[in-house]
């Protein structure tokens, strides 16, 4: 599954790691993409905001499987594995994984409650 990783384009120096956050689009779990097919640049916005707002944050925004192609709980497993990734690669986009912070919009939302 895909992922879009938003990260400051003039970071603090000296350069500390920042808190990184994870935005997860809504949809009913029917219906809805990181990409927006109504707005394309509407999730992009949310990211590029997100990392210029104070000293910025690395913002990662992920799709996942959508019904009915799947069945309850794989939507949440694609954002389990979506969790694990950042833990496991933050650092590379000078993210911290010790500080992440998850957002979600309706359908969103709910999958992050769900973990």
């Amino acid at each position: 599954h895909i992922l879009d990783v938003y990260v400051p384009q003039n970071p603090p120096f000296p350069r500390p790691f920042l808190p990184i956050t994870v935005f997860v689009h809504g949809g009913a779990w029917l219906r809805g993409d990181k990409s927006n097919n109504f707005n394309p640049r509407l999730y992009a916005n949310v990211g590029e905001t997100l990392s210029r707002i104070g000293q910025g944050t690395v913002c990662v925004i992920p799709n996942y499987r959508l019904s009915p192609g799947v069945m309850h709980p794989a939507h949440a497993l694609d954002i389990a594995r979506c969790l694990a990734w950042v833990r496991a690669n933050g650092r590379q986009y000078g993210g911290d994984p010790d500080r992440v912070c998850v957002v979600g919009h309706s359908a969103g939302a709910h999958l992050l409650a769900y973990l």
